[in-house]
């Protein structure tokens, strides 16, 4: 994760989304690649400071920025970009500008809800603002196993507190630069869907994404195994250090109904989940 004890990701953030604000209230430039990437950028560490649940997000959203920002090179605007994907017959093809941009978007969205329910939110805790975002967000485009395992990594989310200090922000500021962000991008937001279902790419594009149960399209199955037994194995040890008995279940719950092979590797990340997961098939054998 990038150190940030000097930085104010937040105002970066922030002030990074009204430049692009600025440029969509103009209403005559077309939104240029290189800025949008460079803003997004801006919002990878964000997906850091959230721990497991949304290692993910982080694989995801950082991999299709640094396409756009590669994109930037030797094409000048989003509206290009489709446009030469179109021309090109690859729009839906894993790995394609547009598919990117599409994911992209909906990692800022998801930012965009977090940070409007950690804003009407109080308390401490962290779980129901994000397990919000993600269920508007990115729920709908995941399979069983990424939605089990999000939903138990929820419980090890860094407070809010934690989450402020990893920021380098306080409570006061961090809600100013949060509601400034929550401004910003949604025109921003809007403006990149327009141009999707300006070229009729609404259905197909951004509505029907995944095939598979345990698999995000643009991913291989080896990332998303490694990604859900690393993260299953670090619930596992947190669960049993800190005695967290909730956390427990869910982990027994995704190791007794995950595919058989990943179920396997699962349990021999760490040897506290040798037990987990077997009450069920033991009382069917």
């Amino acid at each position: 994760m990038p150190d940030l004890e000097n930085e104010k990701t937040l105002r970066k953030i922030a002030d990074a989304f009204k430049e692009l604000v600025a440029t969509v209230n103009s209403q005559t430039a077309d939104m240029e690649v290189a800025p949008v990437s460079r803003a997004c950028s801006f919002v990878s560490p964000l997906f850091g400071c959230l721990g497991i649940a949304f290692k993910f997000a982080e694989m995801d959203y950082v991999a299709k920025v640094d396409d756009l920002a590669k994109a930037s090179k030797s094409i000048a605007t989003l509206n290009a970009m489709l446009d030469r994907d179109i021309e090109g017959n690859c729009v839906r093809k894993a790995g394609s500008h547009t598919r990117n941009l599409l994911r992209v978007k909906r990692g800022l969205d998801m930012v965009r809800i977090l940070f409007e329910q950690i804003i009407a939110t109080e308390g401490n805790s962290l779980k129901n603002p994000a397990s919000k975002a993600y269920t508007q967000v990115f729920a709908p485009h995941h399979g069983w196993a990424i939605r089990k395992a999000v939903a138990a990594g929820m419980y090890a989310l860094p407070t809010r507190a934690q989450l402020l200090k990893k920021l380098n922000e306080d409570e006061a500021s961090a809600r100013i630069q949060m509601q400034n962000y929550v401004a910003a991008s949604g025109p921003v937001i809007l403006y990149i869907d327009k141009l999707f279902l300006s070229r009729e790419l609404g259905v197909d594009c951004l509505l029907r994404e995944i095939r598979g149960p345990d698999i995000v399209q643009d991913w291989s199955r080896v990332d998303v195994r490694k990604w859900l037994v690393q993260g299953v194995g670090w619930m596992m040890r947190h669960s049993i250090s800190k005695k967290d008995k909730r956390l427990t279940s869910k982990i027994s719950l995704l190791l007794e109904t995950a595919p058989g092979k990943m179920r396997v590797k699962m349990r021999m990340k760490h040897p506290g989940g040798q037990g987990m997961g077997k009450g069920r098939r033991n009382e069917e054998a």
